[in-house]
């Protein structure tokens, strides 16, 4: 009997030549630990937060980073987690390569033991349990997001946790306008729709809404061209309101623990 296809998605094509063409994130890889702190990926911190307790005692802690990019995460995941297996994914051959590299100069495979394999998230039964899953702008640039989540859901040992970052509608109406407007005009997903982008926010009025929500909020974050690309020339992706996130998180049989960022939903500030 032969093993049947490996699951994949019908956007990884596109999505993967993307991310070949523009690896991202384009951070710049440097000697020595990643700068700054950032508790999201420190295991015990993130779950202490989100759970209200300490994590569960594992001998080894076990991590997976499902969507790695150039392993910006994965550097942090290694050195904030001394002593963790981790294993990195992507479905992009060029970002996995600048990933090793970072995390080899950084000093990260010194920290942990790092795996790196090219293979869709969708196809990774058999690699749990993970104690911790972190999935950063992933998920909704599949052409089934629920279908990824539904895959990760089994690989989380009992009491782990999942770290998922997606888009939300509200926060990036003015960049589904730019994404629009650079649709019209035909641009594509490469150099000529860098060119167009670049030149369409450039030359828009100074009071336009668009212009300034970029000049103000994206302009240092969008210098670097894979960034760029990313946020205004993806070939796929979806975004959520409150209530999708709900249903989608509720269609793996996952239960919600909190936000990252917890002041951005108090309702002294939203209301």
């Amino acid at each position: 009997m032969t093993p049947g296809p490996h699951p994949t998605d019908s956007a990884t094509p596109v999505v993967s030549a993307f991310y070949d063409r523009f690896p991202y994130p384009a951070d710049p890889i440097q000697d020595g630990p990643p700068p700054g702190y950032n508790w999201r990926w420190s295991h015990a911190d993130a779950h202490s937060s989100c759970a209200g307790v300490l994590p569960p005692q594992r001998p080894t802690l076990r991590i997976l980073d499902a969507g790695c990019g150039t392993g910006v995460s994965t550097d942090y995941l290694a050195h904030l987690n001394p002593g963790a297996e981790i294993l990195a994914v992507d479905i992009s051959a060029g970002t996995l390569a600048m990933a090793q590299e970072r995390c080899q100069r950084s000093g990260a495979i010194e920290q942990a033991t790092v795996r790196f394999q090219q293979r869709s998230l969708l196809d990774l039964a058999g690699e749990g349990p993970f104690d911790h899953i972190n999935s950063v702008g992933v998920l909704h640039h599949l052409d089934n997001p629920q279908a990824g989540l539904k895959a990760l859901a089994p690989l989380l040992a009992p009491g782990g946790i999942l770290h998922l970052f997606l888009y939300a509608d509200a926060g990036r109406w003015e960049i589904h306008r730019v994404q629009r407007a650079l649709g019209l005009l035909g641009a594509g997903y490469g150099e000529e729709g860098l060119r167009l982008g670049r030149a369409l926010l450039r030359e828009l009025p100074e009071e336009n809404r668009l212009r300034q929500r970029h000049e103000s909020r994206w302009a240092i974050d969008t210098a670097h061209d894979p960034n760029f690309a990313d946020m205004y020339l993806h070939p796929q992706e979806t975004s959520y309101d409150l209530r999708r996130l709900w249903d989608f998180v509720a269609a793996a049989d996952l239960h919600f623990l909190g936000f990252s960022n917890p002041e951005q939903w108090q309702l002294e500030r939203l209301l």
